[in-house]
């Protein structure tokens, strides 16, 4: 079902996606935010769709780890994930005034749902949205020497 709110480029942190909004959006009334009435906007589905081009471009989902116990007299094996989960990645995103209060949380939140939603098909499918964990594609670029 489409998602024809508008959102604001003040809604979004400083950087690459607010920029979009700079780019991209046209003048308008936030569905999220009563306050921003004269802002450059852009549908959810849009902004979702420029994320998720985004996303791909700069996260990649964590590399599984597997650490052993150190402990000569345990037999464990620890599994984990590197990176981070996709959704506080999303929520870095969102503008946030001071210390979140409950109304910004759910902004929060109903902006970084469709971005989700946007990512499902780069997701595992074993994985939740919230469980996804990704790594910067940066980090695992290195030189070549021929």
């Amino acid at each position: 079902m489409p998602d024809d709110r508008k959102l604001c480029s003040l809604c979004i942190a400083d950087g690459p996606l607010r920029e979009w909004f700079e780019e991209h959006g046209t003048e308008d009334s936030c569905d999220f935010d009563q306050d921003h009435d004269s802002a450059n906007c852009a549908t959810v589905d849009e902004f979702a769709e420029e994320a998720d081009r985004w996303f791909r471009e700069h996260y990649q989902p964590g590399a599984e780890t597997i650490e052993v116990d150190p402990d000569p007299e345990s037999d464990r094996v620890y599994h984990g994930t590197e990176g981070e989960p996709f959704e506080s990645i999303a929520n870095q995103f969102v503008h946030m005034r001071g210390n979140a209060n409950t109304s910004q949380r759910r902004l929060c939140r109903s902006i970084s749902n469709p971005l989700l939603a946007a990512m499902q098909s780069f997701i595992d499918p074993r994985c939740s949205g919230t469980q996804m964990w990704m790594t910067e594609i940066s980090s695992y670029c290195t030189a070549t020497r021929l």
